[in-house]
């Protein structure tokens, strides 16, 4: 199983890498332009936590 923590470690380090590093002519995330930085930070925490419960209920069934 995939310990919670690291789970959601990595999948923000990749979020936050796609969006601040490979992301440099903004067609994946120049959406977001106009909107303020606690919506963002909303978005990026909400999509860290969903992507770490389902990584880790994923890695259940190998338990």
């Amino acid at each position: 199983m995939v310990h919670p923590i690291l789970a959601g470690l990595l999948i923000a380090i990749v979020v936050f890498a796609d969006v601040w590093v490979f992301d440099e002519d903004q067609k994946r995330w120049g959406w977001l332009k106009s909107w303020s930085k606690p919506a963002k930070l909303t978005l990026f925490v909400g999509i860290t936590l969903l992507f770490t419960i389902f990584w880790t209920a994923v890695s259940l069934k190998y338990v």
